[in-house]
């Protein structure tokens, strides 16, 4: 039995979160996938408060879940609780930056969570820190995994929404990530239970630029 195996389902579903390898799977980077949705929150001045995500993970990821979880609704709440709060270090794996200057968020306090045609699903809001007026500072935002162990990329039909007042003025834009040829050769070498490589995931990241008139 791999030491993967031996992790109890819920152990490897946050240990998949949190880019804890463990030891006894193929190598190369990323090994579970989320598909993104994202909805910039404005407030009734029209300023960015927020950053409303639903992650969607892979059938992999979700299969474990529904072993070990079912459709419990209170014991999914408890595990999405748990791995929000595990996240918090790392910042829910969304980076904002303001004028190029990154602006670390504020804490996750509102989320659900559940199963859905077997997939496994989280929503959940990050905060900005200080609310921002996008018609004067330039903002944008990435969602990424720093390892690499997990893909975060946008479903490709849906696009980057808003909400608020004057999310009809508002425009957002997602810049697909541009490895160079040496990252993808990092990536692709690294095994799972090799050290991280927080500078990794960054290079594999969608960029979203957010823009209003």
């Amino acid at each position: 039995m791999t030491a993967w195996r031996a992790l109890s389902g819920v152990a490897r579903v946050l240990a998949i979160l949190v880019g804890v390898a463990a030891p006894g799977l193929s190598a190369a980077h990323p090994h579970a996938w989320i598909d993104l949705r994202s909805t910039v929150v404005l407030d009734s001045e029209g300023r960015a408060i927020g950053v409303r995500q639903e992650w969607l993970f892979d059938p992999l990821y979700s299969a474990i879940v529904a072993e070990d979880l079912g459709n419990s609704t209170q014991a999914l709440e408890a595990h999405g609780r748990d791995v929000l709060d595990r996240l918090k270090a790392y910042d829910y794996y969304t980076q904002v930056r303001v004028d190029g200057e990154i602006q670390a968020p504020g804490i996750v306090s509102d989320f659900t969570t559940g199963l859905q045609s077997k997939q496994y699903w989280i929503r959940f809001l990050v905060p900005l820190s200080t609310p921002v007026d996008p018609s004067v500072y330039a903002l944008s935002y990435s969602v990424f995994d720093p390892t690499y162990y997990i893909e975060m990329l946008h479903l490709k039909d849906r696009p980057v929404d808003f909400i608020g007042v004057g999310r009809g003025r508002c425009v957002a834009q997602v810049e697909p990530p541009k490895p160079a040829a040496d990252a993808i050769m990092r990536a692709r070498s690294l095994a799972v239970d090799a050290r991280p490589d927080n500078s990794l995931g960054a290079l594999f990241a969608e960029r979203v630029v957010v823009g209003c008139k």
